[in-house]
């Protein structure tokens, strides 16, 4: 598998989990495991830098 079409499984997958910017979302917590030093509500609205990084 092409390493592009194995991220646009991981995007697909992770994006079918309906992830919501709540702190009580687990999958959202875990894709901002990568931003330690802001705080969830900064990315509430804005997350999708994230999402791309995480995948």
């Amino acid at each position: 598998m092409l390493k592009k079409e194995c991220l646009a499984n991981i995007a697909e997958a992770f994006a079918a989990k309906h992830v919501v910017g709540e702190k009580t979302n687990a999958d959202y917590m875990e894709m901002l495991k990568y931003y330690p030093e802001n705080d969830p509500d900064e990315f509430k609205n804005g997350w999708c830098c994230a999402f791309v990084y995480h995948c």
